[in-house]
């Protein structure tokens, strides 16, 4: 178990290395890989998410934000991963134009943590989004 644990950080650790050099491809495939050897280590998830966003694969990464709700929670800092998931989500869907659902998401994930700064910032944004439409 410790050992696929090792391999999975050590994937993690490449893709951070690739996304780093803006090779997004090849870090997902690093990151997806960590996910295939330990799916309960949850710092590739996220950042497998994140390369799918700056790919603008906006509904493949929902559909991962998505996963990692399901997830067991931790308390990790600045943000938990599902604050994290939820704050992406909001991101994603502010993206897309969908700005209701934008604002439930970032709701949910200032409902985890009511002082993650970046998910009042998002949420402060949204409220001028649906003033504006």
């Amino acid at each position: 178990m410790e050992d696929q644990l090792d391999a999975a950080a050590a994937y993690f650790d490449r893709g951070l290395s690739l996304h780093r050099q803006f090779e997004l491809e090849a870090a997902m495939a690093a990151y997806q890989r960590a996910i295939e050897l330990d799916a309960s280590y949850d710092p590739p998830y996220m950042n497998l998410g994140l390369a799918l966003i700056e790919s603008q694969q906006l509904d493949q990464a929902s559909l991962l934000f998505d996963q990692i709700l399901a997830l067991p929670e931790r308390s990790e800092t600045p943000a938990s991963i599902h604050t994290l998931a939820h704050y992406n989500l909001a991101i994603i869907y502010r993206r897309q134009g969908k700005i209701g659902a934008a604002i439930k998401q970032v709701e949910a994930a200032l409902d985890l943590n009511s002082g993650f700064q970046p998910a009042k910032t998002l949420h402060q944004q949204l409220c001028v989004d649906t003033f504006n439409q």
